[in-house]
């Protein structure tokens, strides 16, 4: 299947529980994570064709995301003041507000 298919499945089963911004975000993030390939890639090779091992992470993640579960949780990992942190589904995950309180001079 094309990328370019599978983003269009993702806003179409997730605009309506997320703003469409974030749904691309998350496209990029789960491609970059699965498959390696960064978001200028999706914009120079709309057509780039994915084999069905390739685009079946792609779709487990996209059943999690309708459950509103955190992409976070699915890539295993989030960054928290310049670090890469490993996270689970018994990790709280670091807002981005807590890093500004964190580097908030006091």
């Amino acid at each position: 299947m094309l990328v370019r298919t599978i983003k269009d499945i993702y806003h179409e089963e997730l605009d309506g529980i997320y703003p469409r911004e974030e749904v691309s975000s998350f496209f990029s993030i789960l491609v970059d994570h699965y498959l390696g390939f960064e978001r200028f890639i999706l914009v120079m090779k709309p057509d780039l064709m994915l084999s069905k091992e390739e685009e079946a992470p792609l779709f487990e993640a996209l059943a999690r995301l309708k459950k509103e579960y955190p992409v976070q949780y699915i890539t295993g990992k989030t960054h928290f003041m310049d670090m890469e942190l490993s996270v689970n589904e018994h990790t709280l995950i670091p807002r981005p507000e807590t890093e500004e309180l964190v580097r908030w001079p006091g």
